[in-house]
């Protein structure tokens, strides 16, 4: 049985995770179209359908858990909460900011985002999941982030050889403002 605290957390992180993950389907989307390697495209789509598999998951663990009005405040907190909007809207600019305007400079910090929101936002959530399976708490929806996570290393992992790729294919990226930019954002 959680706590109060507990089950405010864990249905917190839920549809914080959801919120960000519904980002990533339509992005990769995106990028898949903008790039011209059949086998980027490929990587990409495949990456856009896990990301709509997570969406779902996440979405199965709160409506196992709560009425739909309660989901649905708890996802309009997660958008409200200033914290979180802070933490994220470095993030949300760049996805923004690649939709508006897909060029290779906006492709690049869009890379460096998602980097940061799957290989660190989305473990930094995992983590209070494992923690409470250390517990004996939560251990069928432990087993299901285990296997998102695994997912998503592996996106942030694609996703770094990309900006590589990106880099080599487009040198004027290689700038100090960009290399900066890298630093600052993660």
């Amino acid at each position: 049985l959680l706590s109060a605290t507990e089950q405010d957390v864990f249905l917190r992180i839920n549809t914080q995770l959801a919120s960000l993950d519904s980002l990533q389907t339509p992005t990769m989307f995106q990028v898949m179209d903008y790039v011209t390697d059949s086998s980027f495209k490929a990587i990409f789509a495949v990456i856009a359908q896990q990301e709509a598999v997570h969406n779902e998951s996440y979405s199965y663990i709160l409506s196992s858990l709560v009425p739909i009005h309660e989901q649905k405040e708890r996802f309009n907190q997660a958008k409200n909460d200033p914290l979180v909007r802070k933490r994220n809207d470095l993030i949300l600019d760049a996805y923004e900011s690649f939709r508006k305007n897909p060029t290779p400079q906006h492709l690049f910090q869009l890379g460096v985002n998602s980097i940061n929101l799957e290989g660190i936002y989305f473990y930094a959530g995992f983590a209070f999941f494992y923690h409470l399976a250390r517990q004996q708490k939560m251990l069928k929806t432990s087993t299901m982030i285990s296997y998102i996570q695994r997912d998503e290393m592996q996106h942030a992992y694609f996703m770094a050889q990309f900006l590589r790729i990106l880099l080599t294919e487009n040198p004027e990226l290689n700038t100090d403002v960009n290399m900066d930019y890298v630093y600052k954002t993660v």
